[in-house]
């Protein structure tokens, strides 16, 4: 963290690589919205739905990772 970045409330910084048609789309999307470009990222990111997806591998391992848990709370006493 630099001298001048103590004091600010945002001190973090996060950088993701783009292909140059990908980052023409995202500045033409910041433009058009009229917002600053971390306001607009910034709200993208926290406010948008997130749809997951997954394969066999993935949901095959969430099925084991809830039987698990199921089986850790039917042995708790009620």
């Amino acid at each position: 963290m630099s001298g001048s970045d103590h004091n600010r409330k945002r001190n973090q910084t996060i950088c993701f690589r783009a292909t140059p048609e990908e980052r023409r789309e995202i500045e033409a999307r910041i433009k058009v919205s009229g917002m600053p470009k971390g306001e607009y990222c910034r709200q993208s990111l926290l406010h948008q739905k997130i749809e997951i997806i997954v394969g066999k591998y993935q949901s095959d391992r969430l099925g084991i990772e809830i039987k698990r848990l199921r089986e850790l709370t039917e042995q708790i006493p009620c």
